[in-house]
Order: structure tokens, then C-alpha cells, then sequence
């Protein structure tokens, strides 16, 4: 069996991952304050000349707070790494530029827990995540506030 072949770049093009997140089932856009995008990465799969996007990540902040604005992969390309590998390159900056704390909430909370992110409860949370303010949280909708400690 050959490995995939595939490629983890910056990128400034946050309308083609903003389509994968929602496409994954993530909210974008429904924040209580605005995030100022520090630093977007794409996963690229490439073959037959063509370079396709499977991945992406996004490292943001709201107000004091950094978060984990988006991670996603294309469902066909899970469990290859290719999450760890993004989640990674970003934490890797956050440490670089000086970041304490990521927050993010997490619809798929296994996965950050195997990582190293804690589930807080709501209220040790700050009040950056849209998923509060839905009336579907914590009923059809349960993501978990997590943090991680860099």
C-alpha cells in the first residue's frame, strides 16, 4: 500500500477552507466578537497534476482569547494523520509567537482529548464561542470547551 502523498502549506485564502469547514459540520461566522485570522494552513493532496484540498486549520483570536478557529479534513482522508499533523504545524506557531492557552470547541472532543486539550465546563469558559449563544447547544448539539496549555 503506498502512502498518500500530501502537502500542509500556509495559505490566505480563508473562503476555500471557510467551504470545508462548513461542509464538516463546523459553524463559522456565529462568533460573539470577531476573529482576527492570524495564521490559515491547507492540507493538499497531490496527484495527477492536480492538487486537491483535503485539510485546514486556522489559528485565531477573539478579544484575549487564541483559539483553534477550525480544523478539518475531508472525510475520505481521516485517520492518515493529516488532523495531528495541521494541529501540530499550528500549535507549533502559537508556541513561536509567544501564545499561553488555545481554546476551541470541539465537536469531535476524542480527538483533541488524545492531544492534550481538557474539557472545561461552560461556565470556566470564555464567552467567544457562537455555540453558546444556540438554542440547539446541549441538546442535538453537544461540542465541548476544551483548552490546551502550551
Amino acid at each position: 500500500m503506498t502512502q498518500l502523498q500530501f502537502r500542509i502549506e500556509h495559505t490566505e485564502d480563508y473562503n476555500v477552507l471557510e467551504e470545508l469547514f462548513i461542509k464538516s459540520g463546523i459553524e463559522v461566522g456565529n462568533e460573539p466578537i470577531v476573529t482576527e485570522k492570524l495564521k490559515c494552513w491547507k492540507a493538499v493532496h497531490d496527484h495527477g497534476g492536480v492538487g486537491t484540498l483535503i485539510g485546514g486549520a486556522i489559528l485565531g483570536k477573539r478579544g484575549a482569547y487564541y483559539v483553534v478557529d477550525g480544523i478539518a479534513v475531508e472525510p475520505e482522508y481521516r485517520k492518515m494523520k493529516i488532523g495531528t499533523i495541521m494541529l501540530d504545524k499550528l500549535v507549533e506557531y502559537a508556541k513561536e509567537i509567544g501564545i499561553k492557552k488555545l481554546w476551541l470547541m470541539a465537536k469531535a472532543p476524542g480527538f483533541f482529548k488524545n492531544y492534550g486539550f481538557a474539557t472545561v465546563k461552560r461556565e470556566d469558559a470564555p464567552n467567544i464561542f457562537g455555540c453558546f449563544n444556540c438554542d440547539r447547544y446541549g441538546k442535538d448539539c453537544k461540542p465541548e470547551p476544551m483548552v490546551l496549555d502550551l
